[in-house]
């Protein structure tokens, strides 16, 4: 074991460096040889672990002045690099799946039926939508990840103190899939920030399914209407919770859930309710091409496993999300390569390597974060 690396942390690290390895790969071959790449991929490893052994350290020991002027820094520079790319020539349009999206709905237009600037059209559901409505007169549905991302680190501070706060911050800045959504103005990891911090907050307040069964069914509803998946993280914090609480609060948390997700699609359903159910390209359809009932049982029992695992502790919590959503992209992965022979195409564009990123929050979190008191 590598002497300053705590053993526990060996296998997050490996999982973060291993999801950020696949954009050093899939991009650096477009430019360079695989032995290139490789050795690539090799000094990048040795960064991370470099940085997590002696950087963070060092970082730490900074006054805050000083703090403050690298945090600044690597803002602008995100910036400067968002900027500096023409969204209308990325090849990435899940930012426009949302500008468009507000800009029809602002025209008094029905929104689904808008197309991205590559000709697709949005998967989001209406609450992720809406919430990108600041930044869309803003200018730049892009800025959702610095707001995002500062919601995440507030999180982690409140949770871990100053020092998690700064670690999470380093390995944001670390991770060429974080860079990489940033620049693209993408919104999925973006989601999946929110969801680390709304957790965390959560586990603060102490908040018990048993004791709150309508707020958690709200909470839950409203996540179910970003993306599907955003519901994982949720189910591993309270399922365990939701098990013990009674027939009764078990129904009463369902029943508000699906009532508050069915309330966010009502204006749209009676807006234009045949495009957004029959629509070949309707918001359902499109978030569920990506996997198959099969995949959602064979990852649902390592769901149920994590929630009974992390047992209170914040470290664990954000460790079995991080596995989860880890291996639901790679089961429905495996599971189209075998349908479609296709192995060693995991580079092409049937199979989107930015849904590994969903784990990103939750493994930055686990490495930075340690127990604390428990809701239970």
């Amino acid at each position: 074991m590598t002497k300053g690396i705590a053993r526990n942390d060996v296998p997050l690290l490996a999982a973060y460096v291993a999801v950020n390895l696949l954009f050093v790969f899939k991009y650096g071959l477009r430019l360079m040889s695989f032995w290139q790449v490789s050795l690539a991929a090799v000094c990048y490893t040795a960064l991370v672990v470099a940085v997590w052994r002696w950087g963070c350290s060092i970082i730490l020991r900074a006054n805050r002045a000083m703090t403050a002027i690298i945090v600044f820094a690597a803002v602008a520079a995100m910036l400067v690099l968002q900027y500096a790319l023409d969204p209308m020539a990325i090849r990435v349009d899940r930012w426009s799946a949302i500008h468009n999206f507000l800009g029809r709905l602002m025209q008094g237009e029905y929104p689904y039926a808008a197309q991205t600037h590559l000709g697709g059209y949005g998967s989001p559901f209406p609450v992720w939508q809406i919430l990108h409505l600041p930044f869309y007169l803003l200018g730049n549905v892009g800025f959702s990840i610095f707001a995002g991302g500062a919601y995440f680190l507030y999180a982690v501070h409140r949770s871990g103190g100053r020092a998690s706060c700064l670690q999470a911050f380093i390995l944001l800045l670390l991770s060429p899939a974080f860079i990489y959504e940033v620049a693209v103005r993408s919104d999925l990891v973006t989601l999946f920030l929110v969801c680390c911090g709304l957790m965390f907050g959560l586990h603060r307040r102490g908040v018990r399914y048993t004791e709150h069964p309508v707020l958690v069914g709200i909470v839950a509803g409203l996540l179910l209407s970003t993306r599907v998946t955003a519901i994982i993280p949720l189910v591993v914090f309270y399922l365990e919770d939701a098990m013990r609480s009674g027939l009764r609060r078990q129904a009463v948390g369902i029943i508000v859930a699906l009532t508050t997700f069915v309330l966010t699609f009502l204006p749209f359903l009676l807006w234009n309710g045949e495009m957004l159910l029959f629509f070949e390209h309707n918001p359902f359809a499109l978030q569920s091409r990506q996997g198959s009932v099969w995949d959602v049982a064979v990852v649902t029992p390592i769901v149920v496993a994590a929630a009974w695992w992390w047992r209170g502790s914040l470290r664990r919590y954000s460790a079995s999300c991080a596995a989860c959503l880890i291996l639901l992209v790679a089961v429905a992965f495996a599971h189209r390569m075998w349908y479609d022979s296709s192995w060693l195409r995991l580079f092409d564009s049937p199979y989107d390597i930015t849904y590994f990123n969903m784990s990103l929050p939750f493994l930055i979190a686990a490495l930075s974060t340690q127990k604390r008191r428990s809701v239970r």
